[in-house]
């Protein structure tokens, strides 16, 4: 395994790990794209039973959106700080949202460009 998928695998670990213990939300898949300066997260089938019919009703996507982005907003800097533990750079800011169609959750990690 090269170092690119070696970090990616550590990557992902740590956002599982985030998103399990302080979300509540097991995703069954984790895809990551990594740029120079941003990294792309996306949890597939990550919603319990319960959210998957809650977010069928009319708006109620929208405010499981609202819902997940408070929990993720009271806690990003935990998952901020677990990434700078396995990553070289450094993470300067995060970004979370929930597409209640298709029941990803979408995780933007903005790099600064140097490692210091």
């Amino acid at each position: 395994m090269d170092n690119q998928e070696t970090l990616k695998k550590k990557v992902a670990e740590v956002i599982e790990n985030f998103f399990t213990e302080y979300m509540s939300l097991k995703p069954k898949s984790i895809s990551l794209v990594i740029q120079s300066d941003f990294i792309l997260a996306i949890l597939h089938d990550a919603l319990c039973m319960a959210d998957k019919v809650y977010a069928e009703g009319k708006n109620s996507g929208n405010l499981l959106n609202i819902y997940y982005k408070s929990i993720f907003s009271a806690s990003k800097h935990l998952l901020g700080e677990a990434i700078n533990q396995v990553y070289p750079q450094r993470v300067s800011r995060l970004f979370f949202s929930f597409d209640p169609e298709s029941g990803k959750y979408i995780v933007g990690i903005s790099l600064n460009n140097n490692s210091s």
